[in-house]
């Protein structure tokens, strides 16, 4: 095709004009579409790694407290070889460039590129800061399915707000920018980057991550096709907004912080709407994600989620108070088997009675 086409230019210019576009066309290839340079670069990559099944069971039930640094928990050591260090380089409204670092797991090789989606992370308070590090907190719960046999078939999205800020809004930190500002960035350049499908982006959050990411899915539902909330407190107002995505809540009935009652309230007026919504709800205080990540795989059913299609919770994953129920159910059975045991006990009795007593 090559040859053919520099025979069909006469002149020697003609053939000096033809390799020169070439060679810029080749040049454009690599620098990406258009020729534009990439806004990110990968300082460090992830490794891929097999894992046992014991090795999986004994990560994903560590508690995210177990390690520790001055400044307070951190990741678990596992998550680091799972997730490439990124550098996003921006500039701000004052023309200043800036580099923003965040992780990023990439799906594995093997996987098919076609139809891959992208999983964004809102972390909570706890995990805010600059290390790069400490918003993977949680996330080993749901190593299961990042490692699973033929990989997550996802990229996962992992910023994280400067402690400074404490906010997802604030712009009072180093960068000079909204953390949910430049996280949206990332997220478009990503799209275009790695040609993933505008309606396969969902969205984790966690704590006062899953407010925001309850939010973000409200102001751009055109990005943003599944949402999955652990711990998520809605305010008063959240009764009458509906729910844009399909949307997966984990909340717990001792939650010193998620208030249930206006949790409950909440859905309830959602499923009467009709949103796409569900809630599991269990005992326990605020920690709704590592059951929800280790249990009941949500970066799988998030992964496989579509605006145009998607998929509701596995069957029983989205009963209300699962463990309370079954706990109602034991307490409800013991009476009945006592009773049961008694008049069973009289018949053997008055049997016994009815064996020894001489005919007349």
């Amino acid at each position: 095709m090559v040859v053919t086409f520099f025979d069909s230019v006469g002149s020697r210019r003609g053939r000096i004009i033809g390799i020169a576009a070439l060679f810029a066309f080749c040049l454009a290839l690599s620098h990406g579409a258009y020729g534009a340079e990439s806004r990110f670069v990968i300082f460090k990559s992830q490794v891929e790694r097999s894992y046992s099944q014991e090795e999986l069971y004994e990560i994903a039930r560590e508690p995210s407290q177990r390690h520790e640094t001055e400044d307070g928990y951190t990741a678990n050591p596992a998550m680091y070889p799972l997730f490439s260090e990124v550098i996003y380089r921006t500039t701000r409204a004052d023309g200043a460039d800036v580099d923003i670092p965040f992780r990023l797991h990439i799906p594995f090789e093997r996987q098919s590129k076609r139809q891959r989606s992208l999983i964004v992370v809102f972390h909570g308070y706890g995990e805010g800061d600059v290390d790069n590090a400490r918003q993977l907190g949680h996330l080993h719960y749901g190593i299961a399915d990042i490692v699973c046999a033929n990989g997550l078939n996802a990229y996962i999205l992992v910023t994280q707000y400067p402690k400074s800020c404490a906010t997802w809004e604030s712009e009072a930190n180093q960068y000079g920018i909204a953390p949910l500002d430049y996280t949206l960035e990332i997220i478009e350049g990503l799209i275009e980057e790695y040609e993933i499908p505008a309606d396969h982006v969902a969205a984790l959050g966690i704590c006062s991550g899953a407010t925001m990411a309850r939010q973000v899915a409200l102001q751009r539902p055109d990005l943003f096709c599944a949402q999955v909330l652990c711990g998520f407190t809605p305010k008063d107002s959240d009764i009458n907004v509906p729910f844009s995505v399909p949307t997966w809540a984990f909340n717990n009935t001792s939650d010193e912080i998620a208030d249930i009652e206006l949790v409950r309230a909440t859905f309830k007026a959602a499923r009467k709407r009709g949103d796409p919504v569900w809630l599991t709800e269990r005992s326990g205080g605020h920690d709704t994600w590592s059951r929800a990540l280790r249990e009941e795989h949500a970066l799988a059913w998030l992964a496989a989620n579509g605006s145009t299609s998607f998929a509701p919770p596995p069957p029983g994953c989205q009963v209300v108070r699962k463990r309370e129920s079954k706990e109602a159910f034991l307490s409800g059975l013991a009476p009945i088997l006592l009773i049961a045991s008694v008049v069973g006990l009289d018949v053997v009795i008055a049997r016994r009675k009815k064996r020894g007593t001489p005919s007349s």
